[in-house]
């Protein structure tokens, strides 16, 4: 088989799930600790019951959801089989993940990853890059989503929420890695 030369790093499960259907979301505390630099974020399966888009939150300390105004700073790309492009950025309470609507059809889902960068430092910013994709609501076209968001905190993020735009999840599972360098 192949192999990588020059990299090195093993993925640490740090915890997994799913949430049932009519769940408001996705929160997940005291999973960011100083043991990693680097975490690895998965989400699959997300179906919800309306067309919505997903949103990220951060946690700190305990139990404490980030959402002051303009703390977070997000851009992103995407486009779509049809070659429309969805570009979206903003500074916000909250961190818009994907640039489209998902279709709530019971066989489409929204997955997505990211890699957050130094959760549990306190000098810098902190700065997750993501990728994902799904199915537009608006016209039916499969999309993707590329992007990166910054918080502008810089004390220690210890968990994450996930939710959607309107409606509620009919499914969701999510894994969270860390990366052991």
């Amino acid at each position: 088989g192949a192999s990588l030369t020059g990299i090195s790093g093993t993925l640490v499960k740090i915890t997994s799930g799913t949430v049932s259907s009519g769940a408001s979301e996705i929160a997940l505390t005291g999973v960011f600790t100083s043991t990693y630099k680097i975490y690895k974020i998965y989400l699959y399966d997300w179906n919800g019951s309306a067309s919505a888009r997903p949103y990220l939150r951060w946690y700190t300390g305990t139990n404490t959801e980030q959402s002051s105004t303009d703390t977070y700073q997000y851009a992103g790309a995407g486009y779509n089989h049809g070659g429309g492009g969805s570009n979206w950025g903003g500074a916000d309470d909250i961190a818009l993940i994907a640039g489209e609507d998902h279709r709530p059809d019971t066989d489409e889902h929204f997955a997505w990853e990211g890699t957050l960068y130094n959760p549990a430092g306190t000098t810098l910013k902190k700065r997750l890059v993501f990728a994902g994709g799904g199915r537009k609501n608006s016209d039916n076209k499969a999309f993707s989503s590329h992007g990166a968001l910054e918080w502008s905190g810089t004390n220690a993020i210890t968990g994450v929420r996930f939710y959607p735009s309107g409606g509620t999840l009919d499914s969701a599972s999510y894994v969270i890695y860390g990366v052991l360098i």
